[in-house]
């Protein structure tokens, strides 16, 4: 598919951050666990869509699942050299903008990705996942995930984007997360953050859904990993040794406000 123009101010980031992705944030390993669990619970997917897919590392597992019908959208920006999937799988999109496309998937992707945009596209961007499959394996950062000046600007509690989907006429499961919670292999922001969101005539029709839902507490959906909440336990105890001056400033540096840390 042809680049487009998306003007000046759209966000850009690096080659190396794209570059980096695959490796460092452990994103095969985690989809090799999660996505046999996943089918599980659903059919198995002919056509799949990743909106914010980075290089495609999830897509490129389901290609080797056997997967032929996919497509990664982000932008514009990343380093075609780093993808994961072929060029011609590959759509190129400010993800601010609604996504529009002249087809539907039977299964859609969003992981860890809306928290990048502003708080005044999310009702948008959850109408563009929707209109793009019946199914949407979604995950987004909680508050203080990572702190400000990391570019992730609408961290949420998962009860907001339940908000947003159920406008949509999606309900939420949450049945993967108790399976991969212990799981050394997925990186802990999944396990946090892995919801399903299913559309409710699509549920009806598929009973092993439609139980997990039923067991589904929407007053147990925020929920903290042990191995986040103990990053920030130690990084605490670290600041709180150091000499104000210097304690203050790595505060600073590492983008959070200087009484964060008091807060936990």
């Amino acid at each position: 598919m042809p680049d487009r123009d998306f003007g000046k101010d759209a966000p850009q980031f690096s080659p190396e951050m794209y570059r980096d992705l695959d490796s460092s944030l452990g994103s095969r390993r985690s989809a090799q666990e999660i996505l046999p669990l996943l089918f599980q619970l659903i059919p198995p997917a002919r056509s799949i869509i990743d909106v914010g897919c980075g290089v495609g590392s999830w897509l490129a597992i389901l290609q080797e699942m056997g997967v032929e019908d996919v497509l990664g959208v982000d932008t514009p920006f990343i380093e075609r050299t780093y993808l994961k999937i072929p060029e011609n799988r590959f759509y190129p999109l400010d993800l601010r903008e609604p996504l529009r496309l002249e087809r539907t998937f039977d299964l859609a992707l969003c992981l860890e990705v809306a928290q990048d945009l502003p708080e005044g596209v999310a009702a948008d961007f959850v109408a563009s996942l929707t209109r793009l499959a019946p199914v949407v394996l979604f995950s987004s950062a909680i508050p203080y995930q990572a702190g400000a000046g990391t570019g992730r600007i609408n961290q949420q509690w998962p009860i907001y984007w339940v908000e947003h989907f159920n406008r949509q006429g999606y309900v939420v499961i949450d049945s993967l997360r108790s399976q991969i919670w212990q799981n050394e292999n997925v990186e802990w922001w999944y396990a946090q953050n892995l919801l399903l969101y299913v559309q409710e005539d699509y549920l009806a029709a598929h009973p092993p859904l439609l139980e997990a839902q039923k067991r589904t507490c929407l007053n147990q959906l925020s929920l903290v990993h042990p191995r986040r909440f103990l990053m920030d336990t130690v990084l605490r105890t670290v600041v709180s040794s150091l000499p104000t001056a210097f304690s203050t400033a790595l505060k600073r540096r590492l983008g959070k406000p200087v009484n964060d840390y008091e807060h936990f």
